[in-house]
C-alpha cells in the first residue's frame, strides 16, 4: 500500500451501491480531471458487504432505475448481476384474502455479483479503490472539513493514516462514525432515531424437489404479528430459488431481536 498521507479531490467512504455509483459517476463526469478515492473496510472481493453475517438488503430494483442510469451515464446491466426479471410486486393482506398488485417491470439481483459489477465499473471510470481500511474521524479547519483520519483493518497491527480531500462523501451507512462525530455545525442528523430502524433477516434458499414458485412477481406479506411494523417478502430468483426474509419495527415487537 502506498503512502496514505496524500491529497485527493474527492474521497468516498463506503463501497456499497451508493458509494460505487457516486465514486464512478464523479470520476466519469470529471473526464480524468478529478481524482477519486473509494474506501471500504472490506477487501475488493467483498466491497460493500454490510456485516460479517452477510449482505445488506437491496436485492430488487425497478427497471425505470436501470433505464435512468443508462440514459445518463451509458451503463447497461444484465446477467449475471440481474438474476431474474419480474413484472409486478404483489402485496398481500394479513388474512391473505386481498392481493394488491403494483405492476411494472423490475429485476431481482444477485447482490454479491451486483456489488462486483459496480466496483468494476467504478475502477474502469478511473476510481482508485482502497480496501481493508476504515475512516475513523473527520479533520476540520476553520469550520470546513478538509480530510479524515483512518486505519487499516485486518490481521496484524492496524496502521493509522491521514488523507486530505476537497470533498468527502460518506456512504458508509447508518452506523458511521463520521456522521455521529461530525466536528462542525451542520443540519445533518448525527444520531439515527432507533424507532426509525427496521432490523431485517434474509435467506437465499433453493426449494426442495417438487416445490416451485412463480418467477414473474415479487411478493410482500403484511402481518402485524410475524412482522410488526414491517413485512415479510419472497423474491423469486428462479422457479426453484428464492430470497425470503422479513423486516420489523423493533418498538412494535414484544420480543427481543434474539427471539
Amino acid at each position: 500500500m502506498k503512502n496514505l498521507a496524500e491529497n485527493w479531490d474527492v474521497v468516498v467512504v463506503g463501497a456499497g451501491i451508493a458509494g460505487c455509483m457516486t465514486a464512478g459517476t464523479t470520476a466519469l463526469k470529471g473526464n480524468g480531471n478529478v481524482s477519486v478515492l473509494l474506501m471500504d473496510r472490506n477487501p475488493p472481493t467483498e466491497a460493500g458487504k454490510k456485516t460479517v453475517l452477510g449482505w445488506v438488503c437491496g436485492d430488487a430494483v425497478g427497471e425505470h432505475h436501470i433505464k435512468y442510469i443508462h440514459e445518463r451515464i451509458g451503463t447497461t446491466y444484465g446477467k449475471p448481476e440481474m438474476e431474474n426479471r419480474v413484472t409486478a410486486v404483489y402485496v398481500y393482506s394479513p388474512d391473505m384474502k386481498v392481493r394488491v398488485p403494483f405492476e411494472g417491470p423490475g429485476y431481482v439481483l444477485d447482490r454479491p455479483k451486483f456489488a462486483k459489477r459496480l466496483l468494476d465499473d467504478a475502477l474502469k471510470d478511473g476510481v482508485e479503490f482502497r480496501g481493508n481500511v476504515q475512516a475513523t474521524e473527520l479533520i476540520q479547519d476553520n469550520g470546513t472539513i478538509v480530510g479524515l483520519h483512518g486505519q487499516t483493518v485486518g490481521p496484524g497491527v492496524n496502521q493509522p493514516f491521514e488523507i486530505r480531500s476537497k470533498l468527502i462523501i460518506d456512504t458508509s451507512g447508518m452506523s458511521t462514525k463520521l456522521r455521529r462525530n461530525l466536528p462542525i455545525p451542520s443540519h445533518i442528523e448525527k444520531e439515527i432515531n432507533k424507532d426509525d430502524v427496521e432490523p431485517t433477516a434474509r435467506l437465499n434458499a433453493k426449494l426442495r424437489d417438487g416445490v416451485e414458485v412463480e418467477p414473474f412477481h415479487c411478493d410482500i406479506y403484511l402481518d402485524a404479528e410475524k412482522a410488526p411494523g414491517g413485512y415479510l417478502w419472497l423474491f423469486p430468483k428462479s422457479e426453484d430459488k428464492v430470497n425470503i426474509g422479513l423486516g420489523i419495527q423493533q418498538k412494535r415487537s414484544p420480543k427481543p431481536l434474539s427471539a
